[in-house]
């Protein structure tokens, strides 16, 4: 009786561990800082890489963008929707279009839900300033789709993604109000249907 006891307080005790330490380790995992601004679809986490955050913070940071520099070095934006807010997704094709950001150097990268690069026959994870394709006006524009596509192509994965936008030595005017940002559009196009919906 006492041994049956025993063995349900340290059953107990397991499952509140583990289910304690799972929950922490989930919400260390959540997108977001804290500190956020939005521009377009864009969104940034100012408390990355400032030497002033809280634990919690420096230890999402840890887990969700290792080196992370602060704000006067390199401002992260991250999108995971369209401009109308809907979540980006492999069965559709996407126009990335905008100016250059004043930055003295920008990318952007697309990144798989596991926030890990998706592997592709082409090799091609990004575009940036020295090897995407410029209009006359100076704008670009990039197409992101899982299928090849002509033009500035980033090969997305066949679910949930997203796209990182990241500006190093950003102007000191951005820098103050990253919010400011003339954010790059990002249009949905056609989708692929499995159940004959558009």
């Amino acid at each position: 009786m006492r041994v049956g006891k025993i063995i349900v307080a340290v059953l107990v005790i397991v499952v509140g561990l583990a289910s304690g330490g799972y929950g922490a380790i989930m919400w260390l995992k959540q997108p977001g800082l804290g500190s956020q601004v939005s521009a377009g679809a864009w969104r940034a986490d100012l408390d990355a890489g400032n030497q002033a955050a809280d634990m919690f913070t420096r230890a999402r940071v840890a887990l969700n963008g290792l080196l992370a520099l602060n704000r006067s070095e390199t401002i992260y934006f991250v999108a995971s929707q369209d401009d109308a807010g809907r979540q980006l997704s492999g069965a559709c094709r996407y126009d990335v279009t905008g100016m250059p950001p004043a930055a003295r150097w920008w990318s952007i990268t697309l990144y798989g839900e596991d926030l890990f690069l998706v592997a592709n026959e082409s090799n091609r994870f990004s575009f940036n300033q020295s090897n995407v394709t410029r209009e006359d006006n100076g704008a670009f524009h990039i197409i992101v789709a899982a299928t090849q596509q002509s033009g500035d192509w980033l090969p997305a994965p066949p679910g949930k993604f997203i796209l990182a936008l990241r500006l190093y030595n950003p102007d000191p005017a951005l820098a103050q109000r990253p919010g400011s940002l003339a954010a790059p559009h990002i249009a949905r196009g056609p989708c692929a249907t499995t159940d004959g919906k558009p």
